[in-house]
């Protein structure tokens, strides 16, 4: 009873410890594709291109650094790509999906519904990313 306990409390650590890493990692995603954003507006690049190219950024820098920081991946560069590219679209169309159903159906302030549908996009992202894009079975 006493190593499934504490195997059980060291897998809750390592947990909390991921989840640590990934708001850290989304925090530095969040700078840089604001930076790049708002850099190239400032270069007068029309704001949905500068936009795009932030999210295009994000994308790439979320990927990596997740890959190294949050889930110490030494899988298949493609398949973890490819599969973090599929979570990101069904997240990212999570996200919106909600959007609009705040929005539109539950006639929700803006900006609050911008942030719960920010939280679903955040999550479904950790929990595809943990259970599908870096998840690696110990044989």
């Amino acid at each position: 009873d006493y190593l499934l306990g504490r195997n059980i409390m060291l897998g809750f650590r390592n947990s909390i410890f991921q989840l640590s890493r990934y708001i850290g990692v989304g925090t530095i995603n969040s700078i840089v594709g604001f930076a790049t954003i708002f850099a190239l507006m400032y270069l007068g690049i029309a704001p949905w291109i500068a936009n795009a190219s932030g999210y295009l950024v994000g994308l790439f820098l979320g990927f990596f650094l997740s890959r190294r920081f949050v889930f110490f991946s030494n899988g298949q560069l493609a398949r973890e790509g490819i599969l973090y590219l599929l979570s990101f679209i069904i997240s990212f169309t999570a996200n919106l999906l909600a959007l609009n159903f705040m929005l539109r159906h539950l006639l929700m302030n803006a900006i609050v519904a911008q942030f719960i549908s920010t939280a679903i996009y955040a999550i479904s992202m950790y929990l595809l990313c943990q259970l599908l894009v870096f998840n690696i079975r110990k044989s």
